[in-house]
This record gives structure tokens, sequence and C-alpha cells, in this order.
């Protein structure tokens, strides 16, 4: 699993690329609470995740979570593969706000 963050119009964007799993979904949570900042803004951009476990996926949550009791909001970006078949399967699409390209979820924090 390897982690690429920036920061653009005050929303942190990670990229998760790889597989997260239970071995990486701590990596995944210490990452976003050191990049987060004060806003609680941020997109997870899915393109390069090859594979998520529900470890994985409730490291999301948590992200998620930890966004909102900051006011913030955590946005998901370009879900595919297997990685969305878990997001079906487990209704979690239900929590999280999913788009397809960058630039609506970034309008969608406007």
């Amino acid at each position: 699993m390897r982690i690429v963050a920036r920061e653009e119009a005050e929303v942190v964007i990670f990229e998760l690329i790889g597989r997260l799993d239970f071995e990486h979904a701590e990596l995944v949570k210490r990452e976003f609470q050191r990049q987060l900042g004060t806003t609680g803004k941020c997109i997870f951009d899915l393109a390069r995740m090859e594979y998520l476990d529900c470890a994985g996926l409730g490291a999301l949550v948590f992200c998620l979570k930890r966004s909102n009791e900051l006011g913030g909001a955590l946005k998901l970006i370009r879900l595919s593969g297997s990685p969305r078949q878990l997001f079906e399967l487990t209704r979690a699409y239900k929590l999280f706000e999913i788009y397809d390209a960058p630039e609506t979820a970034l309008a969608a924090f406007r």
C-alpha cells in the first residue's frame, strides 16, 4: 500500500495505491490523521486501489467518522473493481459520497 497526499482548494486528496487490507489498515488511519489538517475536508482517490477487505473498509469508515467530527466530509472517487463489489455487498455505499471524477468531488465542497 502506498499513499500519496496532496492539497487542492483546502481539501486533502489521498491517492490509495495497492491493497487496503488488514495489513495496511492502520497505516491508512495514521497517515490520514497526520495529513488531514483542521478542516476535515478530504477525498480518497481509489482508482489504483487493487483490493479492499473488511479491515480496509473499517479504516475508511474510521476516516469518515474522524472527518465528520472535525466538521468536514470525506468523499470517495473512482471506486471500481473488487473494492466496488465489497461496497455493494456490504452496502457501504450508503455511508459515503462517491463520485466518478475529482472535479465533481471538489465542487461538492463548495
